[in-house]
């Protein structure tokens, strides 16, 4: 028996490490959760979901290309318990400006269970760069997602 547990933990990181994909459309706010293992039984919920990421204040429209001269906005469902922090890490990765590359902005709050979360990050006096960004979404210290996008 003490032979076999290393090879089920291992068995179980495998599982758990194949359960998402970086190839997943970025801020796919349509995601359906996988079928549940028993009729009947629900599929158990993610703690972040409905993730709309716009340039709109409205929060309706998913986008994957954001204009230059619109503030970001991200919006999510919480189905967390009370008290949970939920933190959202801006990037941009890739453009022109090499200097700019890197972090440009976190934020956190204090998530209410079953409720819309947001975060917001107004533009720079410029306008965004051209190029590639992403956000981090987590709850707790977990890294529940990441939202790539461009910027056009």
């Amino acid at each position: 028996m003490k032979r076999l547990l290393p090879f089920a933990a291992l068995a179980l990181i495998a599982i758990v490490g194949c359960g998402s994909s970086s190839d997943a459309p970025a801020g796919d706010a349509t995601k359906t959760p996988p079928t549940a293992a028993k009729e009947g039984a629900e599929a158990p919920k993610k703690p972040l979901s409905n993730i709309i990421l716009t340039d709109e204040k409205d929060g309706k429209t998913n986008k994957e290309t954001l204009g230059k001269d619109g503030d970001m906005y991200i919006y999510f469902d919480t189905e967390v318990p009370a008290g949970t922090k939920v933190k959202g890490v801006f990037y941009l990765d890739k453009c022109e400006d090499a200097k700019m590359v890197g972090k440009i902005k976190e934020s956190t709050i204090d998530a209410v269970p079953n409720a819309v979360g947001d975060f917001h990050i107004s533009k720079p006096a410029s306008g965004w760069p051209a190029g590639e960004y992403r956000i981090e979404l987590f709850a707790g210290d977990k890294l529940e997602e990441t939202i790539k996008f461009k910027v056009a």
